[in-house]
């Protein structure tokens, strides 16, 4: 953004915001000093019975372009020395192209090193620009690549307190926000009323009908929000009540500006200075048992907070919208396994400039253990960009992504998870039931799938099935060949309607046509009762408008024995 626009509401801040020549399509050269670290505490005599001290670090360029010289100052820029560069063992992707940082270091006097008032360094790129000496402000912080500066200050006990510009876990930072910045940030705040909440009030609200979300140390009640939001109830009520970062960052990765605008009409106030501390210090620790783990040890492909590559080695046309993409996650002779639970989703992510873009998904393969071959396997529709509409983001990078490159998967989550013979694990809760409703739309029909095969290819698994399978057209029916076998096989346990609004050959379309309404669930599904559940998945205005409330109409009771996945 300009310099001059220093407030991020108002109509011209929002046109620059969108316009092409704001747009950033490649990171800028820069180069961050490693070592000495922020807050490391030397002692002068220690480092002096060295004759060199090693700082180090990382330095980068845009567009693939090399960095070709890394310069590091200890007397403010007036004399450079020469800098080592290490860079991976092969060029990252494509070609001779340099899509990753290199390390650099440079072992310099003791002496001169323990004199030193700071360490500055700078890098040159293939086109021997080179970094600027100062910042240069601007409202969304983005581009700078100024001289990175670590400054020395007397430290306990005769050491050397080393400090960077600023503290990501804290404020031991030495650079101090600007003046503009301040004034943005009071302009951006200024809607949040100034009550501060305790974590004990906080942690009050935890349910769906008292919902709090706490995200950038603000504090907003969803609960009006519940009943329409996209995403469904689920991912509200889990984060309800939690004092955590990962809240901020969930929603930010998945939330457009529309929901940044309603969210804020829910503030109702602050954290106070002590809870947001507490939010810093549970995620330092957080990073740092993750920093001690070894993932490669771990016997499951899924964990929790830690993002996994894996790799694309199919793509299988099944209609003209549809695919099924394999993913391979380990090689041959390894015995770690996928680590996912029936109807259970794996968090998939694609990294973008400003963000990590991230959908969950249910793989349609593997389901028993004894299909887990190394690989997993996702059916999804795309949408695709039209006149109309921009079209579906994961789902189209998905669509161009190249065989043989990779996504990042974490998890698993989901709060259904089902065990065996009518038995289920909900929201934490061990729950029974014989008879199950399955009221699915588009792709939501994956997580059903997972369920249904589940039961279908267990001998001694007697649960009843009954599912309604709503789409737009014939077209559109994911994993209808698979459902209909298993009506063949299974009519005494399983039945499937399929209801379509705008079948293409209605004089011989089988299934029912129109929306789903109460008249369909009823003669499709089961009847209430302490032994039948019903499990829903599929677009929110299906799912809240018309499944819900004839449901609950019907007798069923949301928590009781009525969820979404």
């Amino acid at each position: 953004m300009p310099a001059f626009i220093t407030e991020k509401d108002g109509e011209f801040a929002q046109t620059m915001f969108h316009h092409p020549d704001t747009a950033c399509y490649e990171q800028n050269l820069n180069s961050v000093i490693a070592k000495p670290a922020q807050d490391e505490k030397l002692d002068p005599r220690e480092i002096l019975k060295k004759p060199t001290y090693r700082i180090e670090g990382v330095a980068y360029d845009g567009g693939g372009h090399e960095v070709q010289r890394v310069e590091v100052s200890l007397d403010e820029g007036k004399t450079w020395l020469y800098a080592c560069r290490t860079f991976p063992e092969k060029p990252i992707r494509h070609g001779n192209k340099f899509w990753t940082w290199c390390f650099w270091h440079v072992d310099v006097d003791s002496l001169y090193f323990t004199r030193a008032a700071s360490i500055v360094v700078r890098a040159w790129n293939a086109f021997k620009n080179t970094q600027p000496e100062e910042p240069t402000w601007n409202l969304m912080g983005m581009m700078n690549n100024c001289w990175y500066r670590v400054k020395a200050c007397d430290g306990p006990d005769h050491t050397i307190l080393f400090r960077h510009p600023v503290d990501p876990e804290g404020d031991g930072g030495w650079m101090k926000p600007s003046t503009e910045n301040q004034l943005a940030a009071v302009k951006q705040s200024s809607g949040v009323p100034d009550k501060q909440f305790t974590r004990q009030e906080i942690e009050k609200h935890d349910k769906k009908d008292d919902c709090w979300l706490v995200i950038n140390n603000n504090v907003f009640d969803v609960t009006s929000v519940i009943d329409w939001h996209p995403g469904g109830p689920a991912t509200l009520v889990a984060n309800a009540g939690k004092l955590s970062v990962d809240v901020t960052s969930s929603f930010e990765s998945i939330h457009d500006d529309y929901a940044h605008k309603k969210l804020a009409e829910c503030a109702i106030g602050r954290v106070t200075d002590k809870a947001a501390k507490l939010m810093q210090e549970q995620a330092k620790g957080d990073a740092a048992e993750a920093a001690k783990s070894d993932p490669t040890k771990s016997e499951f492909l899924l964990q929790s907070k830690r993002w996994t590559p894996v790799k694309l080695i199919n793509r299988e046309k099944l209609s003209a919208v549809t695919f099924k993409y394999t993913f391979q996650y380990k090689e041959k002779g390894s015995d770690k396994k996928l680590g996912l639970g029936t109807c259970q989703h794996i968090e998939f992510g694609i990294h973008m400039l400003d963000k990590m873009l991230v959908r969950a998904y249910t793989p349609t393969r593997p389901i028993l253990e004894n299909e887990d071959d190394g690989t997993f396997e996702l059916v999804l529709k795309t949408y695709f960009p039209d006149e109309n509409q921009p079209g579906g983001a994961f789902s189209n990078l998905l669509y161009k992504l190249e065989l043989g490159e990779t996504v990042s998967v974490s998890g698993p989550s989901g709060d259904i998870i089902y065990k065996d013979s009518g038995k289920f694990n909900i929201e934490g809760k061990d729950r029974s039931f014989s008879k199950v409703n399955l009221i699915l739309g588009g792709s939501g029909v994956t997580p059903g799938y997972q369920l249904l095969h589940r039961v279908l290819e267990c001998k001694g698994d007697r649960t009843q099935i009954r599912v309604v399978d709503a789409n737009k057209s014939e077209a559109d029916i994911l994993l209808k060949d698979e459902m209909d076998e298993m009506t063949k096989k299974h009519s005494d346990q399983f039945k499937v309607t399929h209801v379509v609004s705008h079948p293409k050959d209605p004089d011989h379309w089988a299934g029912e046509t129109g929306h789903v309404n109460a008249d369909i669930l009823k003669k499709s599904c089961f009847a209430p009762g302490d032994d039948v559940v019903s499990l829903l998945c599929g677009p929110p205005a299906m799912i809240q408008k018309a499944v819900l409330p004839a449901l609950v109409d019907w007798g069923f009771k949301e928590d009781e024995n009525l969820y979404g996945f």
